[in-house]
């Protein structure tokens, strides 16, 4: 496509320019260049948000830097003067006519803050615009800041067509990052890291055609006043000496248990099931030196679970066998997340491994991992790695380490021991909830379904379920068909499922006194 980027022409934030980033190989670039006309401000009225403003949104992630370079092929560029009404400003004829000529097809709008859209006899572009929240609740500004002051668990971002109704237009792609309610700074931080992963999937989806199904009827936001700014400010701090707290003195006591899953046509009723029959499960005992069990996964004719090391502090892989717990030597690092594959009739497991070792499959023989082979495949650390094979094809679904669990990407290879290169759809999921895996992928009688952990609460508390409607080597879709978590507990985390047989753990919170000790430990 034609795309031309519509800005100051001399530097973007740091996240904007990352978006051009991930657009720049497969679409021709041009741009529309002016000066933002100043922003009035009203020190009087929102002094203190300006210094949260500094303190906060000016962050790693939203730094100004230099655009373009000589990285970008810039086919053509117009230098305007754009026509300022109020608050609002309007393109000049001569930008239109340019636009025309050019054949641009799509406007990425980071400039001229409130733009009027013309008439389409004008401009038939659509011009393309962020919007940092969830427009159905949170329409206007600042960004997160009125999800936080009202307890929000995500911050809503979308890309939309411009329309000159505030933040109302029709959307190509939508995200949420975690609202993190001790820090204004960290929840703008994760907002913006992931913000740039939609350009690419709002520029699909507009060839395409496709609109999200959002409707766009949340308040309309303004900048807080003063006191507004200094009760957020009271809040967060009251929320950071929670959390303090929490790590200092509270422990999440895992467990993993199993029960049965019957005639269940999905996880998620084979889920709801388990929680209404909790006094048949069937609960793994948790032997010293370990403090926990998790991440359980079926494996051959027994289980593999992650245990805590309560000396350590580190993962353990732990092969459940009847009564006997059995501990896998081999791992001299933290391991968890032991996701099994078959190959050439042979079973392997490629567990998390990250802080001391690449991706690897592992086969266990007796009571030791043996390294068989490095995953061939550009990636230096990947969470939860999980396989599946589908017609001949293996898939790896995973979150790179460096993006942290926000963003699913997809992989395939014709084998365990072949090349991975990454899936033309990926990133398959851009979301806080539901883009890190929580569990092999499974058919069920109602589908093939792929869990997702949900930190809609808390890190544990609950998975998402999507149906995957189309898995090729080309193609990936897969839709949303609700959530699950425990009623009487937290959890479940990680879920398995073997002839009628559902494998999950899950946890409840207590006091101790060691437990700050133990999370200084376990980073270590």
């Amino acid at each position: 496509m034609r795309i031309a980027i519509l800005c100051n022409g001399r530097t973007l934030s740091s996240w904007q320019r990352r978006a051009i980033d991930l657009i720049a190989d497969k679409h021709q670039l041009y741009m529309l260049t002016c000066d933002d006309p100043p922003a009035k401000r009203n020190a009087w009225r929102h002094g203190l948000y300006y210094l949260l403003n500094l303190a906060s949104v000016r962050n790693r992630a939203n730094r100004t830097i230099p655009f373009p370079t000589a990285d970008y092929r810039i086919a053509d560029r117009l230098d305007f003067q754009a026509e300022h009404r109020g608050a609002w400003s309007a393109l000049p004829d001569e930008a239109f006519d340019w636009i025309k000529s050019n054949r641009i097809e799509a406007i990425v709008k980071f400039g001229l803050n409130l733009l009027t859209v013309p008439e389409p006899e004008k401009l038939a572009t659509p011009i393309l615009s962020y919007h940092h929240g969830d427009p159905r609740s949170f329409r206007g500004r600042p960004a997160g800041f009125y999800e936080l002051a009202k307890g929000e668990p995500f911050v809503g971002q979308v890309i939309q067509i411009l329309s000159n109704k505030l933040d109302s237009g029709e959307v190509l792609a939508f995200a949420q990052s975690r609202a993190s309610p001790h820090s204004y700074r960290r929840t703008m931080v994760d907002a913006f890291s992931l913000s740039p992963m939609l350009l690419p999937q709002a520029l699909a989806a507009l060839e395409e055609g496709r609109r999200l199904p959002i409707e766009p009827r949340g308040n309309n936001y303004r900048l807080p006043g003063n006191a507004t700014v200094l009760q957020f400010a009271v809040g967060r701090v009251r929320q950071l000496g929670r959390r303090l707290a929490y790590g200092a003195f509270v422990e999440k006591r895992w467990r993993v248990s199993l029960a049965r899953s019957g005639d269940a046509p999905d996880p998620l009723a084979a889920i709801a099931s388990a929680d209404r029959d909790r006094n048949k499960w069937r609960s793994l005992p948790v032997r010293p030196p370990h403090r926990f069990h998790a991440d359980p996964f079926f494996h051959e004719s027994t289980m593999l679970i992650e245990a805590m090391n309560g000396r350590t502090g580190k993962g353990e892989l732990v092969r459940i066998d009847d009564d006997d717990q059995t501990v896998i030597g081999g791992l001299p690092g933290h391991t968890s997340y032991p996701a099994g594959v078959e190959q050439e009739g042979r079973n392997y497991v490629v567990p998390e491994t990250r802080g001391w070792s690449r991706p690897a499959a592992f086969a266990i023989e007796g009571g030791q991992a043996v390294r068989v082979a490095d995953l061939d495949i550009d990636e230096e650390a990947i969470l939860d790695p999980t396989l599946f094979r589908q017609e001949g094809r293996l898939y790896l679904f995973g979150n790179r380490a460096s993006e942290g669990s926000s963003i699913l990407r997809l992989w395939s290879a014709v084998g365990l021991f072949a090349r991975f290169e990454e899936h033309p759809a990926s990133p398959i999921r851009c979301s806080v909830r539901g883009a890190r895996m929580a569990g092999p992928i499974h058919r069920w009688p109602g589908g093939l379904f792929r869990l997702g952990q949900d930190f809609r609460s808390a890190y544990g508390d609950g998975v998402v379920a999507f149906r995957i409607e189309e898995l090729t080597a080309e193609q990936y879709r897969e839709i949303e068909v609700g959530a699950a978590s425990f009623d009487e507990v937290k959890g479940p985390h990680t879920v398995d499922v073997r002839d009628g047989e559902l494998l999950f753990d899950w946890y409840e919170e207590r006091g101790s006194t060691l437990a700050g000790f133990r999370r200084l430990l376990n980073r270590l």
